[in-house]
């Protein structure tokens, strides 16, 4: 009787270890699907950013600017640059953006992919090390 008891009580440990481990790794897996697919920054995107400067050599001022809109893209600057395209979002890892942007530059289409530091608490980008700035 205490060999049948002893063998219950180690079935039933058993039996709950395995339980409790699955009940582990799928809620593990259900935390992955969930952050999955979630883009956070994409509404923050949207609008118009701009950075300028001045050249050193001759002091010409310049700017650049991407206005994001419904997955459109422009970017405009000075001197003498302006395309439009298209974006998508391909990935986000905490607070950088990675889009792929598939544009008309003249005649001629191309393809880039772009990373882009997000700073929500001064509400600007950080894009090719540059600092572009909401434009209201």
């Amino acid at each position: 009787m205490g060999k049948l008891l002893l063998l219950e009580v180690t079935n039933t440990f058993i039996a709950s270890a395995t339980l409790l481990l699955i009940v582990v790794i799928i809620g593990y897996y259900l935390s992955l699907i969930n952050r999955s697919g979630v883009i956070r920054y994409r509404n923050f995107l949207e609008g118009t950013w701009r950075t300028q400067g001045v050249n050193p050599e001759d002091g010409t001022p310049w700017y650049f600017s991407y206005t994001f809109h419904k997955k459109e893209v422009r970017m405009e600057g000075s001197p003498h640059f302006f395309a439009d395209g298209k974006y998508s979002i391909v990935g986000e890892e905490e607070s950088l953006l990675k889009l792929e942007i598939v544009y008309k530059e003249g005649e001629a289409f191309y393809r880039k992919f772009e990373n882009i530091g997000i700073d929500s608490k001064n509400n600007a980008l950080l894009i090719g090390g540059r600092i572009y700035k909401k434009m209201l």
